[in-house]
Parts: structure tokens; C-alpha cells; sequence
């Protein structure tokens, strides 16, 4: 009962994975990459350095994406 109410407590990974291909608000790339951040930030030591390795092709990927759809000043905003 208590891993439920701990779930509720994470975010959903697959949203933050699949924020990247959303049209609608391209704001949220940056949200959601922080949000992801957190998470693994905030997992234990054992899972951590394994999901970390997610950190930069993600990045890349969203940041291209942003370009990609010409979203040059949210990509700049990304990037920093």
C-alpha cells in the first residue's frame, strides 16, 4: 500500500520522455527536463549513475527538437 502512495509521489516518467514530441507548448521541454532531473536526483545511489547517463543524449534530443520546430527562443531558454 505505501509503494502506491510513494508512486503518486514521482513523476510520470513516460511523460517526461515523451515531452519532446509535444507541439503544443514548446515552455514545457524545459519543465519537464527539470522535472526528470529531480528524479534522478533523487533515486537511490545504486540507480543513479545509471539514469544519469540519460542527461545529455535526452538534452540533445530535446534541444534539437526545439530547433527543429523552430522554436529558436525557447530553445535558447533550454539551453540555459
Amino acid at each position: 500500500m505505501s509503494s502506491a502512495a510513494g508512486a503518486d509521489d514521482q513523476p510520470d516518467v513516460s511523460v517526461v520522455l515523451s515531452a519532446y514530441s509535444q507541439q503544443g507548448d514548446p515552455s514545457l521541454y524545459k519543465v519537464y527536463y527539470s522535472d526528470l532531473k529531480n528524479f534522478i536526483e533523487s533515486v537511490l545511489d545504486c540507480h543513479r549513475a545509471e539514469l544519469s547517463q540519460l542527461f545529455y543524449p535526452l538534452f540533445v534530443h530535446m534541444y534539437l527538437e526545439l530547433v527543429y520546430n523552430n522554436n529558436e527562443t525557447e530553445a535558447k531558454a533550454f539551453f540555459e
